[in-house]
């Protein structure tokens, strides 16, 4: 069983080579979160969690999310990380998180993915996103085989530990959601509302609203159509990043 978060589609076409390759099922966190379904889930296969780095680490939510779901069958479990850099401290909160659920730790990887931050950086180059991708296709390939021979993923030594321990207040610094607006391009196609994990985003008098609740995945940013979405100055004339399906 496969169970993946994702914003901008990174975290989403990995969980899927992955259940490609080892034919297995595979779950979206997004749409359990939007539905409040927190309902248990059984696996004999070993469970295989596929989320982004935010802030040095696996989302928060993606923890809670986690934490608040039964799993019945296989204790075994394997956290895969999408990340454009660094894992940085991922790693200790998966080792965290699977202690207070009592699974098997099978191991951790990550796997380079291109840049969708584009408030605080720049959308790779398409030749440069295609290059990662292909490089991705190796890693992923070579830990589907891993995960279908029932090996124990290569230890990977964190980088920048103690660096995630602030996430929450570097985003409260950074003003979570409130330099989010939609321009004169804005169609009223709600693509926003329907790709946000969180609920966050209503739409009234033509326009979406950011209410609050904001995880900062990207996925409205880089989703929308029309390009139509801005961080205040700082993603003006920048370049949009979304992984379709």
């Amino acid at each position: 069983m496969i169970l993946y978060f994702s914003g901008t589609g990174n975290s989403r076409y990995a969980a899927k080579k992955l259940a490609e390759l080892t034919e297995d099922t595979v779950i979206s966190i997004n749409e359990r979160m939007r539905r409040g379904d927190c309902g248990s889930i059984g696996s004999e296969r070993p469970l295989v969690f596929v989320c982004p780095v935010h802030d040095g680490r696996i989302p928060d939510v993606v923890e809670k999310h986690i934490l608040k779901t039964p799993f019945r069958g296989s204790k075994e479990a394997y956290f895969v990380v999408t990340c454009a850099e660094s894992p940085s401290d991922a790693q200790n909160y998966v080792l965290k998180l699977y202690k207070k659920k009592g699974f098997l730790f099978r191991g951790f990887a990550s796997v380079r993915m291109p840049q969708n931050d584009i408030i605080g950086k720049k959308a790779d180059a398409r030749a440069e996103i295609e290059k990662l991708l292909a490089a991705a296709d190796e890693k992923l390939a070579s830990l589907a085989q891993a995960i279908l021979h029932d090996e124990i993923l290569r230890y990977e030594t964190p980088e920048g530990k103690g660096a995630s321990l602030f996430a929450p207040l570097r985003m409260k610094l950074r003003g979570g959601d409130k330099g989010f607006y939609a321009t004169e391009k804005c169609d009223g196609c709600k693509e926003c509302v329907k790709r946000c994990p969180m609920k966050n985003i209503s739409f009234a008098d033509g326009h979406p609203t950011w209410n609050g609740n904001c995880v900062r995945c990207m996925a409205c940013i880089g989703g929308c159509p029309q390009s139509a979405i801005e961080y205040g100055k700082k993603t003006q004339g920048k370049d949009r990043y979304y992984l379709n399906p």
